[in-house]
C-alpha cells in the first residue's frame, strides 16, 4: 500500500478519499440506527434493513441540501 503511495500519489488518494466516504456513511448509519433489526422472519428483516438505508439517505440528501448548501438535482423549485 505504501508503494503504491509512492508510485501514484494522486490515484492513491482518491481510492483513499472513497474508502472514508464509505466508512463515513456506514459510521453515521451505525450510529443511527444502533438497535439491531427487531424481525424475526428473514423476508421482513431485509425489508427493514433496506427501510434503514433508505432512511439513512434520505437524512444526508437532505443535510446536503439544506445544512450545506449542496444542490441535488432532485430538490429543484418544480419538485416542491
Amino acid at each position: 500500500m505504501l508503494r503504491q503511495l509512492i508510485k501514484d500519489p494522486q490515484y492513491w488518494l482518491g481510492e483513499y478519499h472513497e474508502r472514508s466516504q464509505n466508512e463515513c456513511y456506514f459510521s453515521s448509519h451505525k450510529r443511527r440506527f444502533a438497535r439491531p433489526l427487531l424481525k424475526k422472519i428473514k423476508e421482513l428483516r431485509g425489508v427493514e434493513a433496506f427501510v434503514r438505508v433508505i432512511a439513512t439517505n434520505v437524512v444526508m440528501l437532505t443535510t446536503a441540501y439544506f445544512e450545506r448548501r449542496i444542490e441535488v438535482r432532485q430538490f429543484d423549485k418544480s419538485y416542491f
